[in-house]
């Protein structure tokens, strides 16, 4: 079945088409030009600063922090094999573990001692349930000074300093 269309049902037909997709045109650049306008405005001009406030870095590794507070025995130098501590703390800087392990000293500056891991360690930790951990040929600064000759002299110390937060 055809319709049968008289001419001013074409024309009036026509004419809505028209008008139809002159509005959709007219409505789909309105979009567009709100859309522009407010990605240009709310980009470009929006003031960062006190978001970047709001961020701060800490750092939450929980080993050694920079303390010069125990002078550098004579017979430390670079590539002697000797022993220091691996120290776990809480948010607080409270110490909840600690371990002797096997170090050389790559290079000796008046404000720490370069250690170089000679076997692994792993520590868990307590809070964070992570684990700590140093392979061998692990490099970091220590400033404490805690360096010994020994393994019992290491072990001696933590006991004395620090008794229970030994691993063994």
């Amino acid at each position: 079945m055809s319709t049968i269309l008289g001419k001013s049902d074409k024309l009036m037909y026509k004419q809505s088409h028209y008008w139809l997709v002159s509005m959709l045109k007219h409505t789909l650049v309105c979009v567009s030009c709100f859309f522009l306008l407010s990605y240009f405005t709310g980009c470009g001009s929006r003031d960062k600063t006190k978001i970047l406030e709001q961020y701060k870095y800490e750092d939450n590794s929980s080993l050694l922090t920079v303390n010069v507070s125990k002078k550098i025995e004579p017979w430390v130098t670079e590539g002697i094999k000797c022993f220091g501590i691996i120290m776990v703390c809480d948010l607080d800087g409270k110490p909840l573990r600690i371990k002797e392990v096997s170090v050389q000293v790559v290079s000796v500056q008046p404000e720490s001692i370069k250690m170089k891991a000679l076997e692994d360690v792993i520590i868990n930790r307590t809070i964070e349930c992570k684990k700590v951990s140093f392979k061998k040929g692990d490099s970091w600064n220590e400033g404490y000074g805690e360096i010994f000759k020994t393994r019992t002299e290491a072990i001696e110390y933590i006991d004395k300093y620090y008794p229970g937060l030994r691993i063994k």
